[in-house]
């Protein structure tokens, strides 16, 4: 049972000569690698930030300032972004009904109570608006930045008899590694001169696609790799993706302005580029007269597309907690424990000690414990002022004093 995307044709079929297409298609490649290389540093940060919520150290081993030291993730990230997404998803579905329709004229009061109740039918049954919603939010709050696509789709079904079981629009979350803007592009989609959908298609979906969408897909290629931030995703979530990579197929919907016929007026096209060939397998005007794609930001910076998540702001405050932390727990180790001394010959190499043990000895002076280190009592106070400045900085106080109706379960 898939979604399948059902673009409608508006008008006359866009028709473009060889030259026209492969000018077109020389152009997305250019805007989309230097786009992919203008995020490099974003998407590592996104890596980052995701070890950050799953509680993974940075180093997988701390041998400093003894082997083995304590070394744990303190995540005080991932309590903030629990606690927010738990709040706004609380705020957005506790509100009935989610769609208000208001008539402005008496007489249209029995048509408005008619399109409330396909509204409520809709959002509680076809847009899949909750489902959406729980992994946008998600993003928004880890990542900064949340995207939902809103197409036109078939929900289809072969068995023994092939059926398509619903039309119409439906909310989809797109993951922001899988969403491309130029680089340093401002946050209104509409106006941007181009973006782009990724999709990673088996060539079971690429062939039923390539069928219902009449792409020129004689050219088109499997990817040599998966994206590193999926991967990276996959990993932290202990699983791995069930295809292979050289049976995925990595194609891009690109909404462009791009003046495709010469005549210095900027078309409105919606092209479907394969990435690994470099080949242009459809383009069409825009079907649409809104992009379907909306984007939210948790903490907007300035004339900017991508967001500052919650992570993002306490990463620095978690990585000084954590240090804090584990200093801690080494120096409480090394508080109860002892260096012992002894002369030459006294004590065997392979001797051992444990609690209620008897040492023979000669002479007691022999052997003779020193204390490691002292208890330091000033780290849990560290731990809490650090904790102050975080909760400030997302405004927050689930940090050190949570409220059970604001913490996830």
């Amino acid at each position: 049972m898939r979604l399948i995307e059902r673009h409608p044709q508006i008008g006359a079929p866009l028709r473009l000569t060889a030259e026209q297409k492969l000018t077109l298609g020389g152009w997305l490649t250019q805007e989309v690698e230097d786009a992919f290389a203008a995020r490099l540093q974003q998407e590592a940060r996104w890596r980052d930030v995701l070890r950050l919520y799953e509680g993974v150290p940075k180093n997988p081993v701390r041998n400093v300032p003894i082997e083995n030291a304590p070394n744990i993730e303190v995540t005080i990230g991932a309590i903030a972004a629990d606690s927010i997404y738990a709040q706004a998803l609380d705020l957005l579905y506790t509100v009935s009904p989610f769609v208000s329709a208001r008539a402005v004229r008496a007489d249209f009061v029995p048509h408005a109570k008619a399109i409330q109740r396909f509204a409520n039918w809709m959002t509680d049954n076809e847009l899949g608006l909750r489902q959406a919603a729980e992994h946008t939010v998600l993003d928004n709050v880890q990542l900064g930045t949340g995207i939902y696509y809103v197409p036109w789709v078939e929900h289809t079904q072969k068995t023994d008899v092939h059926r398509v079981l619903t039309r119409g629009p439906r909310a989809l979350s797109i993951d922001p590694k899988d969403f491309l803007v130029p680089g340093g592009a401002d946050a209104d989609l509409q106006t941007v001169r181009w973006m782009g959908l990724r999709f990673w298609y088996t060539p079971g979906e690429f062939a039923e696609r390539a069928k219902l969408g009449v792409w020129d897909d004689a050219h088109a290629l499997p990817v040599g790799v998966v994206d590193w931030v999926r991967s990276h995703r996959e990993t932290l979530g202990l699983t791995q993706g069930s295809k292979r990579i050289s049976e995925l197929y990595e194609i891009f919907d690109v909404y462009a302005y791009y003046d495709v016929d010469g005549d210095d007026i900027d078309e409105h096209l919606l092209v479907t580029w394969d990435r690994s060939s470099r080949t242009v397998l459809k383009a069409r005007y825009v079907p649409y007269d809104h992009r379907p794609v909306e984007a939210m930001r948790y903490q907007l910076r300035a004339h900017l597309f991508y967001g500052l998540g919650v992570l993002e702001m306490l990463r620095p405050y978690q990585e000084e907690i954590t240090e804090i932390h584990n200093w801690r727990n080494t120096n409480m180790m090394i508080a109860n424990a002892r260096l012992w001394k002894a002369k030459t010959g006294v004590v065997p190499e392979t001797m051992r000690i444990w609690p209620n043990k008897v040492i023979s000895l000669d002479d007691p002076e022999s052997l003779q414990g020193e204390q490691l280190g002292d208890v330091y009592p000033s780290a849990a106070q560290g731990e809490a002022i650090s904790l102050s400045l975080a909760e400030r900085r997302v405004g927050v106080n689930e940090l050190s004093m949570p409220r059970p109706s604001q913490v996830l379960g």
